[in-house]
Formats: structure tokens, sequence, C-alpha cells
């Protein structure tokens, strides 16, 4: 007999599930496997990023908690996803209180392993280091930019972490950028994407890079190939079409960077220049996440918030997809996505059907090949009693593998 427990417990552990490749005019169905590790906590759970830790085969995830303010929060599993512990608060304020009265809290971000244990995320003000696997924390400045002024504004994508012969860490890379409402390099015009590096793993940084081809870009995740050259996953400015409410669907629906896009970028230097990005999508797609392969294939996540059609009662439809690149981040098999999921919002039109979309992606590749794809599953949230996100609001689970 079915009841509300034993199926809020099924979609808390592993089910069989299906990734659909498209093949010309038809779908090839891989089998995978979904979980909603969150779907009986009832809160607010958002923004996952994934590491994995091969000295203690474990993975770590981190979320944010509830909503203005957010809570920083992790839990571990040590059998690549099929078991979670229980999820621990991270006391990122001085009082050691997790909820310090900032209108948003402390966003968890940018959660990167570097190896022998160390781990990083971003939080608001302070980075936040542990050197115990994740088990303890502890808070270091973040260093402002070159002008003077707090590290160009917003950060969400982990670091690129390059790495000697022996595995020790020589350089970390992180990204930035100062959103269109400020003075970067003029108010109200466009996004300005940046990237800094450090060589003694985040205590000092040099100055930031301003590329010429980021200008209009937002958002950028780093990621190195099997041939050395670094590729950037770009998110871009919203489009001058899009920001006439008449041309989103359904009208005025908010917020409008929903429709903002991505493309490639790549370096051959290391990430001092960079190549003119190129589009892969105009809107609707974007925050990927970008795993190498044993092959040298690279395996890009993103999440899908506009492009596929509401359902028969006008309900928004929204999912997660994935490309593969063959040629080192050159091309991208846009012929052959593969949709890891996809699902539909229980509240339709504005202000509330966009609550329903996915907030990120983050994927890691496990020791047996398979790839583990964490992601923001909105799909039960309701409104709370002063009109804000409430709960449910779930982490998605997909593990699969590259088939074919």
């Amino acid at each position: 007999m079915t009841t509300p427990e034993n199926i809020a417990s099924s979609y808390a552990c592993w089910r069989p599930h299906m990734v659909r490749r498209i093949d010309g005019q038809r779908y090839t169905d891989w089998p995978a496997e979904l979980q909603i590790p969150t779907y009986d906590w009832n809160r607010v759970v958002g923004m996952p990023y994934l590491v994995y830790m091969p000295e203690i085969d474990r993975v770590l995830m981190l979320v944010y908690l509830d909503y203005r303010p957010c809570k920083p929060a992790m839990l571990f599993s040590d059998d690549h996803g099929n078991t979670w512990s229980a999820l621990e608060l991270i006391p990122t304020h001085a009082a050691i209180n997790p909820e310090f009265g900032a209108e948003y809290g402390d966003t968890p971000t940018s959660l990167t392993y570097l190896g022998a244990g160390k781990v990083m995320f971003s939080g608001v003000e302070k980075r936040w280091v542990s050197s115990d696997f994740g088990r303890t924390w502890e808070g270091m400045p973040i260093p402002p930019g070159q002008n003077g002024k707090p590290w160009a504004g917003w950060q969400w994508e982990p670091y690129l972490v390059d790495r000697d012969a022996t595995g020790k860490v020589i350089r970390i890379a992180e990204t930035a950028y100062s959103p269109e409402s400020d003075d970067y390099p003029a108010q109200g015009v466009h996004s300005q994407a940046y990237l800094r590096f450090s060589n003694d793993e985040g205590q000092t940084w040099g100055p930031e890079i301003a590329p010429s081809e980021w200008v209009g870009i937002n958002e950028v995740g780093l990621a190195r190939a099997a041939d050395g050259r670094l590729v950037a996953a770009c998110r871009t400015d919203l489009s001058a079409w899009y920001r006439d409410p008449a041309h989103r669907t359904p009208p005025g629906m908010e917020p409008p960077d929903l429709y903002s896009g991505f493309g490639i970028s790549l370096s051959y230097d290391n990430g001092y220049t960079w190549s003119p990005v190129k589009t892969l999508f105009d809107y609707g797609r974007h925050f990927a996440s970008i795993v190498l392969l044993p092959s040298g294939e690279l395996v890009m996540t993103y999440m899908v918030r506009v492009g596929y059609p509401p359902n028969v009662d006008g309900f928004p439809t929204y999912g997660i997809e994935a490309l593969v690149s063959h040629d080192h981040g050159v091309s991208w098999d846009m012929e052959h996505r593969l949709i890891l999921d996809e699902w539909t919002g229980n509240m339709r039109g504005a202000p509330y059907a966009w609550w329903a979309s996915p907030q990120s992606t983050a994927s890691v590749l496990l020791p047996d090949g398979a790839i583990l794809t964490a992601y923001g599953r909105a799909y039960r949230c309701l409104p709370t009693e002063d009109d804000q996100i409430g709960p449910p609001r779930d982490i998605g689970l997909v593990r699969w593998r590259m088939e074919g």
C-alpha cells in the first residue's frame, strides 16, 4: 500500500530514472537514477554545490537553507549519493550564529575542493576554509579588487584549481562580475566579468583581469580541458528584446534574468587572454558546471529556465540538460543534447511561476565513472504569509553515465 510516509522515503533514495538524448527525430533513453534527498524536510533549500574528496571517498554537498536570511549548511555521502548524513549548519558568523540578521543571510557559493582535506567556499563577507574535509570552518577576508572596492560585486562559480605533477596546488583562479546596476564601466549599460589568480591557495590574490570579450557577461565558470586550454562557460546579460516585459512568457514574468543565455570563451595562455564568447543559447539556459571525463571529453550540465513549453493547463515546465564537447570545448554537440530531468511547476502566472525554476547545477565525476548532478528542483514551493518564497523547495540529484 502506498502511504505519504513511504512516498517520501522513496523520493529520498534512488529510484529508476531515464536520461533522454535527442537523436534526430527521436529520443534515446539511457538508464539513470533520481533522488530528492530533501523531500520530507519541508524547508526552502537551494543552490547546491558538490565536491568529491577521493582521499576519503566522500561527496560533500553545500546548500543554503531558508530564505532571507539564508543559512549555509552541508551534508555528506560516503556511498556516492546512496545515503546522506544529517544536515549540518555551518556557523559563518563571528558570534557562531548562522542567522545573523542580514537581509539575505550568508548565501554559500563557489564550493571547491583543493585536495588533502582542504575545502573552500565564499560567503557574503568572507571566504570559508576547512582543512578537515568540511568538518570545521574558518573565515578569512575576501580581498577587494585593485580599485579598492569589494571583489567585483558577485561571485558564484567554483574556483579553478591548477596542480603540478605531484598534485600540489600551484594556482587558483576565481571569477566574479559587476552587475548592470553598478558603474562598471558605465552605470546601467552591461555587466563586466573578471578573473584573478592566487599562487598561495587563496591567501593573496593578484590584480583582476577584465577581458574585453567579457563585456556583457556576468557569471563565469572555468574548467581546464585535457589539452591544457581553459574553457569558460559565460552567462550573458539579458538582451534588449527580453527587457520588454511584453516579450516574456507569460507576459511580465519576473525576474527577467531567467531569459539570459550562455556561451563559451577559450583561453590558450592560462587565462590571460580570451576568445570572443561563442553563444550556445540566446536565452533561458545558463549556470553551467563542467566535468572532464577520462576520455578527454567535456560534459557540461546547465539549467533550463525558459525554453520548454508549458503543459496543457498552462503550468511552466523546467529542466536540467547536458552537452558534450569532443574537441576540448571548441564545439558542443547541440544536436544530441541530454535531458537529465524535467518537471512542471505548481503555480502559473506572474509573479510566482518562476519559483519552480532550477537555481543551479553542480556535477562531479565519481570513481566508478558515473556523473552525479545536483540542482534546485523547486517544483513544490508555495508562498509564505508575507508573499516570500516558502517551503517546500527541494534539491534534486541524478546519477547517470555517458552512453552510446
